[in-house]
């Protein structure tokens, strides 16, 4: 299943629930806001990012475009 691209399956748990910034909730970014693996990170790093909503593991769409 591709969405905007990038696949929607999560690396880590193989959860078909990978979603961009701004296909999150509300609830969904206070929870990113709030876990310790994302604090140092900055809006435009999270925003550029995707989220599995299962996991929480996060990838960052910046590093994954080839040059």
């Amino acid at each position: 299943m591709e969405t905007n691209g990038h696949t929607s399956q999560c690396p880590r748990c193989g959860a078909m629930k990978v979603r961009d910034w701004a296909e999150l909730t509300e609830d969904q970014i206070f929870l990113i806001s709030r876990l310790p693996d994302f604090e140092d990170l900055t809006m435009p790093e999270l925003r550029r990012s995707r989220f599995c909503t299962k996991c929480w593991h996060r990838r960052d769409t910046a590093a994954e475009t080839f040059a």
